[in-house]
Formats: structure tokens, sequence, C-alpha cells
């Protein structure tokens, strides 16, 4: 009888702590990897491209964006460029910040040799709180010739709050594409299951050789 007791309070220990797991093993994924959540894109918003100008950058120019999102989740930021470099591996980088100036994400991508203007992708994959100004920092090489799309003050997509290039904004405004991410309740389940089930086989198989 004591056996059994024991044996039930056992199991319901295990199942608890599985269980447990689940939770914050759902919760990580959340917080610290939302991208395995957030896969789906749910919205875009770009700037119009009437009365477009492909404006020739000079080196190591910066060019900084404020603007507000309108979803909780940024997948990516889009600008439009052409461009060509001797190196390889030259890069445009991007910086996104908050308010108070902490960096949020950071990403970049490769000029290449693009003779025609394309629209180019800063991965962001980061939780943000929609309404609030933020700012994104687009860093040009010095060691490439590159041109990007400016436009007047009004093509700018509803996040676009105002945009400096080198401190001066009588330049126009960078063209810019924010896309948005999801996820759904039952995505969120699945890892909870994923992780309580995992959980509950690795401690079973313990247990198991420990007997």
């Amino acid at each position: 009888m004591k056996n059994n007791r024991r044996g039930l309070v056992e199991t319901g220990i295990f199942l608890f702590c599985a269980l447990l797991i689940g939770v914050l093993g759902t919760f990580a994924i959340y917080r610290l990897f939302p991208q395995y959540l957030c896969y789906t894109v749910q919205n875009v918003h770009a700037s119009e491209l009437y009365d477009r100008q492909d404006l020739e950058l000079s080196k190591a120019v910066r060019y900084m964006e404020y603007f507000t999102p309108t979803g909780d989740y940024i997948k990516s930021i889009f600008i439009n460029l052409r461009g060509n470099t001797q190196n390889d591996e030259t890069r445009v980088s991007g910086t996104l910040l908050e308010e108070g100036g902490n960096v949020i994400a950071r990403s970049n991508f490769e000029v290449g040799d693009i003779q025609d203007s394309a629209f180019r992708e800063f991965s962001i994959e980061k939780w943000v709180n929609a309404g609030q100004v933020y700012q994104f920092v687009v860093d040009f090489p010095a060691d490439a010739d590159v041109s990007v799309t400016f436009g007047p003050e009004d093509i700018g997509p509803e996040e676009h709050v105002s945009g400096e290039l080198d401190g001066r904004n009588d330049e126009g405004v960078m063209y810019m594409q924010y896309s948005y991410g999801s996820y759904s309740r039952k995505l969120l389940a699945f890892w909870f299951l994923v992780f309580t089930v995992s959980a509950y086989l690795i401690g079973d198989c313990f247990l198991f050789k420990k007997k």
C-alpha cells in the first residue's frame, strides 16, 4: 500500500516537473526565439514609389529613420538600392534602437554587384511595442558605390515619423518597407507539447535506468 502511494506521489511530481519544463520552454521560445513562432508574415507596409529618385550616396554615410511600428513583431525592414564594390564582403548594416538608445537588433547584407535597383532585407525578428517611437540606423560602407531610393516626405509608410541623412533632412525620405509577423495559439500549444513530452520521456528514461 505504501509503495503504491509512494509511486503515485513520485508520478505526480514527475508529471508536474514535465509540465513546468513545458511552460518554461514555451516561454523561452516566445521571448528569446520568436522567429520559431512568428514565421508567418501578417502585414507589410511600404513607402510609395511615385516621384522616386535614386540618390548616389557619399562614402560611409548614415541614414536615421524614426518610426512607430504598427505591429508587435517586426520580421524585416527593407530598403531599395543598387551598388557595386570590389570587396565581396562589403556590407550595409542596420541597427534598431528603442527610445532610450538601447540596441534591439542588428542586421546586415552584402552590397554585391547590383546594376538595377533591388529590395534588400534587414532581418530583425524582434518584439516591439506598437505606437512607440523607434530608430533604425542604416550605415553605408566606405568602399562601395551605392545608390538608394529616396522620395518626398509624403511617400513614407504610415510608420514613418522623420528621417535624416548624415544629420540633414533635406534629401527627402528613404524608401522603407516593414513586414510584421504573427503566431497562433496552436503553435504555442505545439511547442508546449514538444517540451512537456520530451521532458517526460527523458525523465522516464533516467528513472527506468535507475530502477
